[in-house]
């Protein structure tokens, strides 16, 4: 055989069996991870979605100390008005739609119940009780979420401002709304009459102006999702009145000290 020929062939012999290497290896690599997959499969995730399973039923044995109070807690649920819960229902929905109208997320998975809002209420109801029922987790945290938002605003139709002091007029329509909301939240209201006397034109500017910020002035609904946001509002303002007062008696000590000097 010509010299160039038997090149050639043991060139095509090298070829095929590296050829026949690399497909070993590559056999190889799918077995491994096929392995590794199944591994995974069997180690990790389905282990974890049993944890969530009987975490999310209360069979976790951490959870059994506290399962009893839970229980408590469920009998003394109140059965909402049905028809005041489902307007409060209607209410958060449309309003969510102006808030967020490309987020739509929450409104997206309560759409089917458009119309039938009694019957979520009844559902609602059922689940946070404990009890059987047909809503997804996701359903039935919307429906929370919408229904807060409705109970929210219908709290600030019925809560009665604050009245605010002549001195303070041009600020009226910001403190009656802003202490309507605070109390709509559950939090108890500042802007008392005396509160306000304790504060100088110029702190209770920089006050609206803060809550303007966080969003608690705000047109339209989105302040019922600043529970965070008026919680600290309320803890600050409440920190600079008792600042306030403590200078206001200093200050009498000190005049009631001349006065009683010779």
């Amino acid at each position: 055989m010509p010299r160039e020929a038997r090149r050639l062939d043991q060139a095509i012999v090298r070829c095929a069996r590296l050829a026949q290497q690399q497909q070993i290896r590559k056999a190889g690599r799918a077995e491994t991870q096929k392995a590794y997959e199944q591994w995974r499969e069997n180690f990790v995730k389905k282990p974890l979605a049993d944890l969530k399973k009987e975490s999310q039923s209360l069979q976790r044995p951490t959870q059994q100390p506290e399962l009893q109070r839970l229980e408590q807690a469920r009998q003394r649920i109140r059965t909402p008005e049905v028809a005041s819960a489902a307007d409060h229902l209607r209410r958060g929905y449309a309003a969510l739609l102006t808030i967020s109208p490309k987020d739509t997320k929450t409104t997206d998975r309560l759409k089917p119940w458009v119309g039938k809002e009694e019957n979520l209420v009844d559902h609602v109801l059922q689940q946070s009780k404990g009890q059987s029922s047909t809503l997804t987790n996701d359903e039935y945290a919307a429906a929370v979420r919408v229904g807060r938002v409705g109970r929210l605003l219908a709290l600030a139709d019925t809560t009665k401002p604050v009245r605010v002091p002549d001195a303070f007029a041009e600020h009226k329509k910001d403190l009656e709304r802003l202490s309507v909301r605070i109390a709509s939240l559950g939090l108890r209201n500042p802007f008392t009459p005396e509160n306000l006397k304790a504060l100088s034109p110029s702190q209770l500017r920089a006050q609206l102006q803060l809550a303007e910020k966080s969003g608690l002035l705000d047109d339209g609904a989105t302040w019922t999702f600043k529970g965070a946001a008026a919680r600290t509002f309320v803890s600050d303002i409440s920190r600079q009145l008792d600042q306030s007062r403590d200078v206001e008696r200093r200050l009498e000590d000190k005049l009631i000290a001349r006065k009683g000097s010779p």
